[in-house]
C-alpha cells in the first residue's frame, strides 16, 4: 500500500505555554529545517532533502493560543511515495516543541535574528544529485552562487571556472562524437574535487540556511538539454556525414567518397544528408543531380538522380546499403512520371563515378532491368 506523501497532526502546548510561536522557530531552527515564511499565525518551513525523499514542505498553522496543526508534504508534487518522512518530520517537531514546553530558559536564550540572518542556498545534496543525472554543469554553477552566498569567493571562481570547462568538454565530445556518458565520470570527478567540500563546509561548520527555490534551476536545466538535444541531433547527423566523405571505400582508396563524388563532372550538384532507419542503423544518403544533355530534354527528360545509401557501422566502418537511379519528367503522352529503378552493380558506377567518366550510361546498364531513361519515362519493360 502507497503511503501518503503527506501527513498532518494537531498538538495542544500547556496552558502555561505563552511563547509557542517563539517556541516552534526554535524547535524549527533545532532541527536544521530552514522558515521559507513567518507570520503571526503561520510558518512555513522546509527540510533539505534526502535519500528518500527530495525535500519537504511543513507549515504551522496556529489554531488557538495552544492549539497548533502540523502538515508536512513532499515539495515535488509527483513524489506520491514518501516512505513514511513526512510523519516523521510532524512526529520530531512536535518532540521538540515538548522538549522547550519543559525547558522554556533555553528559548528564552535564542536569538530569532541569528535565523533570519542565515545566507540563502540551494541544497548542496541536491545539487550533487541533478549533476549525477544531467552532469556536473548545473551543480558547478550551484555550488558557486552558494558560495558566494558563503562569501567564499575563491571556491565560487573554482566552481565557475570547473562550470566553463564542463561547457567546453561538452561542445568537444559533440562534435567529435563521443559517447555522452562520459559526462558521468566527469561529474563524479566534479564531486571528489569540489562538490563534497561545500557539503562537508555546511554539515562541520553546522551551519543553518533559508533554502532557495529549485524553480529557477530546474527551468535553467530544461532549457539547457533541449538546446544540447537540438544541437546534438544537428551535429550527429552531420559526423557521419563527414565520416563517410572523408573516408575510403572498397579499393577505390586514391581519393576519399566526397572528393569523387563531390567533384565527378557527370554530376550537376550533389547533397549529403544523414538518418537513422526503422531499425536504429544510422544511414548517410547521398544524391547525385545528373547533367543531362539535349537528347534527355527532348525526350522529356527533366532530372535524373543517383541516390546510394551508406551504412555507418558502430565501429565507424561504412559499407553501400543501396543504389537508386531516378528519373522524372513527362512520356510521350505529356503526363507527369517518376520511376525509379534499382541499381545492381555496384562496382560498374563506382568505378565510372571514381574514374571521373560518364556515370549515367554505366547506370544504365547496372539497373537491375538495364533498360534506357526512355523506356523507363514510356513505361516500356
Amino acid at each position: 500500500m502507497a503511503i501518503a506523501a503527506m501527513y498532518e497532526e494537531r498538538y495542544t502546548v500547556s496552558e502555561n505555554v505563552k511563547n509557542l510561536h517563539d517556541i516552534i522557530i526554535k524547535s524549527v531552527s533545532e532541527l536544521s529545517w530552514s522558515i521559507q515564511e513567518e507570520k503571526d499565525n503561520k510558518i512555513i518551513a522546509v527540510v533539505e532533502s534526502g535519500m528518500l525523499s527530495w525535500g519537504e514542505k511543513v507549515v504551522i498553522n496556529k489554531l488557538t493560543d495552544n492549539e497548533i496543526s502540523i502538515v508536512s508534504k513532499c515539495s515535488l508534487p509527483i513524489q506520491f511515495i514518501d516512505y513514511g518522512k513526512n510523519r516523521k518530520n510532524v512526529e520530531s517537531l512536535i518532540e521538540k516543541i515538548k522538549y522547550y514546553e519543559e525547558h522554556p530558559e533555553e528559548v528564552e536564550k535564542f536569538d530569532s535574528e541569528s535565523l533570519h540572518n542565515r545566507p540563502a542556498l540551494w541544497n548542496p545534496v541536491a545539487a550533487v544529485g541533478i549533476s549525477l543525472l544531467f552532469s556536473s554543469i548545473l551543480g558547478a554553477w550551484i555550488h558557486a552562487i552558494n558560495w558566494r552566498a558563503l562569501k567564499n569567493d575563491d571556491m565560487a571562481k573554482k566552481s565557475m571556472y570547473w562550470m566553463y570547462g564542463n561547457i567546453a568538454f561538452l561542445i568537444l565530445a559533440i562534435l567529435l562524437g563521443w559517447n555522452i556518458s562520459i559526462l558521468f565520470l566527469v561529474t563524479i570527478a566534479w564531486y571528489l574535487v569540489l562538490g563534497k567540500k561545500q557539503i562537508n563546509y555546511i554539515r562541520e561548520g553546522n551551519l543553518g540556511y533559508k533554502r532557495k527555490s529549485w524553480g529557477k534551476p530546474v527551468l535553467i536545466l530544461l532549457a539547457s538539454w533541449f538546446c544540447l538535444f537540438l544541437i546534438s541531433s544537428m551535429f550527429s547527423g552531420s559526423s557521419d556525414v563527414n565520416l563517410v566523405k572523408g573516408g575510403v571505400i572498397g579499393n577505390y582508396k586514391s581519393l576519399t567518397v566526397g572528393e569523387a563524388f563531390d567533384n565527378c563532372s557527370s554530376f550537376k550538384s550533389t547533397s549529403w544528408e544523414s538518418f537513422k532507419a526503422e531499425n536504429g542503423r544510422k544511414v548517410v544518403q547521398f544524391d547525385g543531380n545528373f547533367v543531362l544533355n539535349d537528347n534527355y530534354k527532348k525526350a522529356g527528360i527533366e532530372k535524373v538522380v543517383l541516390t546510394i545509401q551508406f551504412v555507418v557501422n558502430r565501429d565507424d566502418s561504412f559499407n553501400i546499403q543501396y543504389m537508386e537511379l531516378a528519373c522524372s519528367g513527362k512520356n510521350k503522352q505529356g503526363k507527369e512520371q517518376i520511376e525509379k529503378e534499382k541499381v545492381v552493380n555496384y562496382v560498374r558506377v563506382l568505378s565510372a563515378i571514381y574514374d571521373n567518366g560518364n556515370v549515367l550510361p554505366a547506370l544504365l546498364n547496372s539497373t537491375a532491368k538495364a533498360v534506357a531513361v526512355e523506356q523507363i519515362l514510356d513505361g516500356q519493360y
